[in-house]
């Protein structure tokens, strides 16, 4: 196998046109770690007379982009869950790109701008905090807090009879966790007091991803 992860183009492309030239191997086995040289590596060994298929893979699992241009879910129009099996599409051609199942481990983006309290809520303006991650896995346990935009009074009993909900668009959760953390309290007015702003933490695991971008609403009211 030529090893060539850790290299960027063209040494990926060199790697492999001095092994062909040294050997006419029958066979080639390439491992890269980039999109650049997968595309690179793949146009030179079909131009040499080689027919290639290229696995991407993320420890034992492969990893499929659900927005890539050149895949769909073969399952089209329906929620694929962490660890079904799924048949590869080209998506030019509909012709099938493997004929082995492979399990998905789907992901998805998402930005702190798309986590948001539903509107003509408690929390409609309030303010989102925490470690958003750029990428989002079928499995994952994400965690942000909603900070109260002025102090009021928001108190834990008031809280525990409220309707609580997280949902999304591109998506589903397992049981939310919608807690709050911080009472909030007005201010009394006198200089120096600001009051304290109300801070609740919600935490949802994703258990389907339906679009590559994802989006959470927190209902409270």
């Amino acid at each position: 196998m030529i090893d060539a992860r850790g290299y960027s183009c063209p040494t990926p492309v060199v790697m492999v046109q001095k092994a062909v030239k040294e050997g006419a191997p029958s066979k080639l086995e390439v491992a890269v770690d980039n999109q650049c040289s997968v595309e690179n590596v793949t146009r030179f060994a079909r131009n040499a007379g080689y027919q290639v298929k290229a696995t991407f893979t993320e420890g034992s699992e492969a990893v499929l982009k659900a927005d890539d241009a050149r895949l769909e879910w073969k399952l089209a129009g329906a929620n694929v869950t962490a660890g079904e099996e799924i048949t590869v599409v080209d998506a030019a051609s509909k012709a099938i790109a493997s004929a082995e199942k492979v399990k998905a481990k789907l992901y998805t983006a998402l930005a702190k701008a798309s986590i948001s309290g539903k509107a003509a809520t408690d929390v409609a303006d309030w303010t989102v905090d925490g470690t958003i991650p750029a990428k989002v896995f079928v499995g994952d346990e994400i965690t942000f807090t909603l900070t109260q935009d002025t102090a009021a009074d928001y108190d834990a009993a008031s809280f525990a009879g409220k309707t609580k909900a997280v949902t999304s668009t591109a998506g589903t959760f397992s049981t939310p966790s919608i807690t709050l953390t911080t009472p909030g309290v007005a201010s009394t007015g006198d200089p120096g007091d600001t009051g304290t702003l109300a801070v609740i933490t919600v935490t949802v695991t994703v258990t389907t991803i339906t679009n590559a971008a994802f989006n959470i609403e927190v209902d409270v009211h």
